[in-house]
């Protein structure tokens, strides 16, 4: 800072993204410094740690960054990179120069903090902070390389709008990993946003809109092109999905197997029997095995429902290392007839919907997942196995997107985010 005692707070706008404790507990941490500040306001806090961490400002702001973009953007959009595989710095830098020209050079923006807008990144979340509706604006970006090649770009892109009446803004981050070739765009879902006026300059008003912006105009300055398969997607999905009914009710199907694996076929032939006297009229043996499948998930539904809770399968699923499992399955099966199921909520697993195991054998078949929830364990090092705690969240895949909504009121952490996106990412098989 050029001159510090000047220094004022000016991100207020961005205090519905903050979580304030934990970005006062990170700044603490990252300091060494005790966290004594929980009576302070957002304002008087950052600019007392600022003038008196003056050379640190830099990581200081980097918090800032990181608190916000990872923690209420809980809606994502998660792409593959068709192209470029490999970018140079000396090349994102340029292109990132032309990116700042065109969205932060402008009257709504004070010429004053231009030569604070390097091409080599910045975070300027708490000095910039425009409110002409309309405006567009990059308030922060970074980027990570290795020997010249980069490895990450990460930006903080907003637009002024006008919410209940008030300026507010809306943000949308971007995070480019060139190492997973993959694109994330984040957002929050946020209502009460007004359309724009027509003397005013158009806004986003919604996710869909907000991510089709940031690909139809910032990406190409950046020269990527993002593509996704959904036929890739909807079978990694099916996947993985099934792998993790398979593994956590795979004792309680052996048991009732055990139990009833040679009752089932032979009183499933006497009510054949019974009911089809003629043979030229009977089903086929295909028919009989379906209903002897179909009898069979019904008959491990009723034991999950007598015998089993809520919490002891998801005890069950921390016991056999599972990161996740399903509360909500939305497919087409091979008759092209369209079915879906879910539980109660993000504790309830789905193992235990009597629905769920009705349509076991159309959803064996299907191979192909439109939608999908996942509870999530945040115990994601698996350092308690008695923490069941977990982030529900539901993916959906289409033709154009492949969207992720993490469904928790309470603010993301980064690595939780990265593992659950990382995760995803890897059933993709492209």
């Amino acid at each position: 800072m050029s001159n510090v005692s000047l220094y004022s707070f000016r991100g207020l706008y961005y205090a519905e993204y903050i979580d304030v404790p934990k970005l006062k507990e990170s700044i603490s941490e990252l300091l060494g410094i005790k966290n004594t500040f929980s009576r302070q306001s957002l304002k008087t806090f950052y600019e007392n740690i600022v003038l008196k961490n003056v050379s640190r400002k830099n990581e200081i702001d980097k918090v800032l960054f990181e608190n916000i973009l990872y923690g209420q953007l809980k809606n994502v959009s998660l792409n593959k990179i068709q192209s470029p595989t490999k970018i140079k710095l000396p090349v994102l830098r340029k292109q990132m120069e032309q990116l700042i020209s065109t969205y932060n050079h402008n009257q709504f923006i004070p010429s004053q903090f231009r030569a604070d807008m390097k091409d080599s990144g910045f975070y300027l979340m708490d000095t910039i902070s425009p409110t002409h509706t309309g405006t567009k604006f990059i308030a922060g970006f970074d980027i990570k390389a290795s020997n010249n090649d980069v490895e990450e770009l990460r930006i903080l892109f907003v637009e002024v709008v006008k919410k209940e009446n008030k300026r507010s803004f809306l943000l949308g981050g971007i995070e480019v990993d060139f190492k997973r070739l993959t694109l994330t765009l984040m957002a929050r879902h946020t209502t009460g946003i007004a359309k724009p006026e027509e003397d005013e300059e158009p806004y986003d008003h919604s996710i869909s809109s907000l991510f089709n912006r940031i690909k139809g105009e910032l990406l190409p300055y950046l020269r990527i092109v993002p593509y996704i398969d959904c036929e890739k997607d909807r079978k990694g999905l099916f996947e993985y999905c099934k792998s993790l009914d398979d593994k956590l009710l795979e004792d309680k199907r052996a048991l009732v197997n055990q139990r009833t694996g040679r009752l089932l076929p032979a009183t499933t032939k006497q009510l054949f029997d019974a009911l089809f006297e003629k043979d030229d009229n009977r089903p086929d043996k295909n028919v009989q095995e379906t209903i002897i499948k179909q009898i069979n998930s019904m008959l491990v539904a009723s034991y999950i429902a007598a015998n089993v809770s809520n919490n002891e399968l998801k005890r069950e699923a921390r016991r056999l290392d599972l990161e996740a499992y399903s509360t909500r399955i939305s497919f087409t099966s091979n008759n092209a007839s369209r079915s879906s199921t879910e539980s109660a909520g993000a504790n309830k697993p789905l193992a235990s919907s009597e629905l769920f195991h009705s349509l076991y054998t159309s959803f064996t078949d299907s191979q192909r997942l439109q939608t999908f929830s996942l509870s999530w364990f945040t115990d994601i090092n698996n350092t308690n196995l008695k923490d069941i705690d977990v982030i529900q969240t539901t993916i959906r895949s289409n033709k154009s997107d492949f969207l992720i909504t993490f469904k928790a009121n309470r603010p993301l952490e980064k690595e939780f985010l990265h593992y659950v996106l990382d995760r995803i990412s890897e059933l993709r098989n492209y």
